[in-house]
């Protein structure tokens, strides 16, 4: 671990000189010859920037011996072992497996499938999943999976088993933990026995495809351990402690932690969702509805044979994506494939976007009707015969499917077990690769529950392993930090559960799972209905009994945080619908004004109308009312109002304006929004302001103590009286979260200025969005990225149907028209994953769409993205380039059109370059070797505009192919 403390710099600064003193000490030995590998952020503080490489010892001594504020501190092998590991191993009962998970360092990549002529050399194929893992760690996984091993070469291929290499390490610094470790090794590795036995009851598995994290099983401990190793005379404990040591020790290893089952969060929304007082569902009066929206879920399992799900003219779906079906479009069969009679996935799923059916075709209002009630769903089925849930290790596992079938929202109603695990509450590497996941793709949003464990039940409900404490619970209240992984990480929405009844819907529930996260973050941020909440009921005997107006027949109430973050997914369905459909910033739909929203603007605009809570409702328990403000543990931001997020034309009374994709640098003083009142719309009255700002914040490290690492502060000043407001409820600025809301009354005439500054940024710049309501002027759509709210802003994914023509699509009346194209060729020589090009008009024009060239006849995801400018010298620089859109196509195949939708149109100014990149992650793109051509040469052209000849190159900004490369396809433009 490397650190730089300058309190006069900024993260970006301090992380670049580190790096560089690093790499100029690596430069002086000439034997370096290793890649420079990868860097992981640890802390980004107001004076220090931490870092964590892996180099050799020599070159850190170096760095550390100069003269700058630089300190080094190496990763011992009790660093990586998270906080409880042992514990965990120590406490297992009879009868409980005990699991660990061993995680590679982030150049150590897993082989998972091996060619025959690998599987031929190596001799069996699970031991070739380990080839590359690390030659240290894979010796040693072989050598633990071989039972039949001697003692001997087994004790010497543990680090703290072998005298003479655990005296080269620091454990007899520590008095205490050197005691404790040599008993382990006595009994255990160092024992007569040797741990043969126990190593040949392990299975080793890989979690995840692709990346080295491994799963370690010991099934059936035979009996409880005390608190010390000398309490008990089986030496299995000693065995597994050994096994955690030993890996600790690897360098290929950086983490090792148990392993838990992760639960689901179970313990009228239309219209409380909908911000309604009444009876009435004002969004869907204006006509949104969820259509054109696609959710994904990842849950127990669906029961899509229930009448709120049924096709009954449906195309298959497992493992398939049939998006003409009425509800379900695609089921991912990960674990068994079914729901179990009365199962979590049914209810999660109806929540969100159930729509009643009694013949599978004609649809009706139905007493469970999700709250996007026309929106489709996608299913990742998780759940297994026994109960539990199989998560992949990899969130790209899960929400990959969901995605490339058009979901831009995706639920997750399950999580850690606090009573499992007593530190769920802390930064995992899951919730890592899940703001990881959400950085990349900027148009997608991932809802949590945040948890049921706000009222905690120490021993009780089935929770404690002594018999005779399950009968009974001293139930602790408003339990602080009882929020969970994976509603730990930045960049998703964590959701708790807020009263139902109209009397007490301003109250939090009291089994709502309370924060902060362990490193002092707002967690839930967000609240929705989860008590009683009416849902479709899986049963086992085909397509069920609908409900009608006298029954509820197929239908059940549950209550909990699921409950809530349904309401939220099908709750984001509805934001996208408004953007999609031109609703902003007028209130009413308008074609021309269509906007595709980033997750950060989705965020904002929640988080922006959320309503305050008055307090936790305990009145269950007979313990009463206990108090809650804005942004404490129990209520984050409030909650979900949809009314009081978004003007609807003759619904509510106020205006909102939008700055979506907007980019700030590390050198950026700050960013200025003037923003000027609406008279009209205050009268004489005052007006309330609410400002909100969200990013998508780098991943962290895990168990980070403190987890932001791009501190960007939002300021609202007043100009009468300069009066500054602060975020959170704080009086100073907030270094914590990477959401922040400002909320105050203000006068007629006292025009405000927005400031977004970056304090302390880690990267080079960062994205964000910005929401402003109030009676404030407006914000407009111009597809200018500086411009409000449409800046950069993605185009939705458009879904023609399987048998649906070009033509068709073209000559139908709903369909934007084009006057002008320019096709260059779909003679290909070439596949590759994307293609950069320059286009250089004749007169000023807007260009609005392509028609592209793809191999092979499947469904697609293709990328638009463009620049000012040329490409060259940008090729690999991401933050250079605003993307236009992205869309799931069905490839037409080799010299065929493949046709895509329009995006906001891009204005081309004459004798102007603009450069584009047309992108696939598959390498499906077809393409045109120019070898007689250099890069910026003409390669087709008409009176209107040239396109010149370009590169092809990996996925996402990758590595460029030799030679130079024609664009296969066709420009749609207008000219003014």
């Amino acid at each position: 671990m490397f650190c730089m403390e300058r309190p006069r710099w900024d993260g970006y600064r301090r992380r670049n000189f580190l790096l560089q003193k690093l790499a100029a000490v690596r430069g002086l030995d000439g034997t370096n010859r290793r890649r420079d590998g990868t860097v992981t952020n640890l802390v980004n503080a107001e004076d220090i920037t931490c870092v964590m490489k892996q180099t050799r010892a020599s070159f850190a001594k170096r760095l550390a011996n100069g003269e700058d504020d630089i300190t080094v501190h190496p990763i011992t092998s009790l660093m990586k072992m998270r906080r409880g590991t042992i514990d965990y191993v120590l406490q297992q009962g009879a009868g409980d497996d005990v699991r660990v998970k061993v995680r590679g360092c982030p150049h150590v990549v897993m082989r998972t499938k091996c060619s025959p002529r690998r599987v031929a050399r190596e001799g069996d194929e699970d031991d070739c999943q380990f080839h590359h893992v690390g030659p240290k760690l894979r010796r040693l996984l072989r050598t633990m999976k071989d039972g039949t091993k001697t003692r001997r070469k087994l004790h010497s291929s543990f680090y703290w088993g072998n005298i003479r290499k655990l005296n080269t390490t620091d454990h007899e610094e520590v008095s205490d933990g050197h005691t404790f470790w040599k008993a382990v090794l006595d009994r255990g590795i160092d024992a007569p026995a040797g741990c043969v036995e126990i190593f040949s009851r392990m299975n080793i598995t890989s979690v995840s495809p692709g990346e080295a994290v491994l799963s370690l099983t010991f099934p059936s401990m035979p009996q409880v351990w005390g608190d010390t190793i000398a309490s008990h005379e089986d030496a299995d404990v000693a065995c597994l402690l050994s096994i955690v040591a030993a890996m600790a020790a690897l360098p290929d290893v950086c983490s090792i932690s148990p392993q838990f089952d992760a639960t689901t969060r179970t313990n009228v929304q239309q219209v409380l969702t909908q911000g309604s007082n009444g009876v009435s569902v004002p969004f869907y009066d204006m006509g949104i509805t969820g259509m054109g929206q696609i959710v994904a879920v990842s849950d127990s399992g669906l029961d899509f044979n229930h009448c709120y799900f049924w096709d009954a003219d449906g195309k298959d779906v497992y493992n398939n994506i049939a998006r003409t079906n009425r509800k379900v479009i695609q089921y991912i069969t990960y674990a068994n494939g079914i729901d179990e009679p009365g199962g979590h996935g049914t209810t999660i799923a109806s929540i969100i976007a159930g729509r009643r059916s009694h013949d599978g075709t004609t649809e009706s209002m139905g007493q469970a009707d999700g709250i996007a009630p026309n929106a489709k769903l996608t299913f990742f089925d998780l759940g297994e015969s026994d109960g539990k849930l199989k998560i992949p290790s990899r969130v790209a596992t899960f929400l990959d499917p969901g995605r490339e079938a058009g979901a831009r929202v995706h639920n997750l109603a399950w999580g850690s077990d606090p009573y499992q695990d007593e530190h769920s509450n802390e930064y995992q590497a899951f919730d890592a690769d899940l703001d990881a996941y959400l950085n990349q793709h900027d148009d997608f949003v991932v809802v949590v529950a945040a948890g049921n464990e706000g009222m905690f039940c120490p021993c009780g409900l089935g929770k404690c392993k002594e018999p005779d404490k399950n009968s009974w619970c001293s139930y602790v209240i408003n339990q602080e930090k009882s929020v969970a992984s994976p509603a730990i990480a930045k960049n998703i929405i964590s959701v708790g559960a807020s009263q139902t009844q109209y009397g007490y819907k301003s109250y939090v529930n009291n089994y709502s799972a309370r924060g902060p996260t362990d490193d002092g973050r707002i967690s839930p941020i967000l609240l929705a209905p989860g008590q009683n909440i009416v849902s479709a009921d899986a049963r086992s005997d085909g397509v069920t009994t609908c409900d009608t107006l006298n029954s509820s027949a197929g239908l059940t109430t549950n209550t909990g945080t699921s409950m809530a973050a349904a309401v939220v997914s099908g709750s984001v369905a509805l934001v996208r619908e408004y953007f999609e459909q031109g609703f902003y910033p007028s209130g009413s739909a308008n074609a021309f004004h269509r906007l595709y929203p980033s997750n950060a603007l989705v965020k904002a605009v929640l988080l922006n109308g959320a309503q305050d809570m008055l307090g936790v409702d305990n009145s269950e328990i007979n313990m009463g009312f206990s108090f809650s403000q804005p942004f404490d543990a129990a209520q984050g931001f409030g909650r979900i109002s949809l009314l009081h997020s978004l003007p609807l034309q003759g619904k509510n009374s106020f205006n909102i304006a939008v700055y979506d994709r907007q980019t700030i640098h590390s050198q950026d003083q700050h960013r200025r929004y003037p923003i000027e009142l609406d008279s009209a719309c205050m009268g004489n009255n005052p007006t309330l302001i609410t400002v909100t700002l969200v990013w998508t914040d780098p991943p962290s490290a895990e168990w980070c103590s403190s987890c932001l690492l791009n501190d960007l502060d939002l300021l609202v000043v007043e100009a009468s009286g300069r009066r500054t407001h602060f975020p959170n409820g704080r009086t100073s600025k907030d270094g914590q979260n990477n959401a922040e809301r400002v909320k105050f009354t203000t006068f007629s005439g006292n025009n405000l200025v927005i400031h977004v500054v970056p304090a302390n940024l880690i990267s080079e710049s960062q994205e964000y969005a910005l929401v402003v309501t109030g009676c404030i002027q407006p914000g407009v759509v111009m597809p200018d990225s500086n411009s409000a709210s449409a800046g950069g802003a993605s185009v939705a994914p458009f879904f023609p149907q399987e048998d649906t023509d070009v033509m068709t699509l073209r000559n139908n009346a709903s369909m934007p028209k084009w006057t002008n194209g320019l096709t260059t060729t779909y003679q290909s020589s070439h596949i590759t994953d994307g293609v950069m090009f320059d286009v250089v008009p004749n007169s000023d024009l807007y260009i609005f769409g392509f028609d592209i060239h793809l191999n092979e006849g499947t469904e697609e995801y293709v990328e638009v993205w463009t620049k000012d400018g040329s490409y060259f010298g940008y090729e690999n620089n991401k933050l250079a380039w605003t993307q236009l859109g992205s869309f799931a196509v069905h490839s037409k195949g080799i010299g065929r059109v493949t046709f895509m939708p329009d995006f906001a149109p891009v204005p081309l100014y004459r004798a102007r370059t603009q450069s584009f990149y047309i992108t696939t992650s598959t390498m499906n793109m077809l393409t045109t070797l120019q070898p007689y051509h250099d890069e910026g040469s003409p390669f087709a052209s008409n009176r209107d505009l040239s396109v010149l000849v370009g590169i092809s190159n990996q996925y996402r900004f990758g590595n460029i192919s030799v030679g130079s490369y024609g664009w296969n396809g066709a420009i749609r433009y207008h000219i003014p």
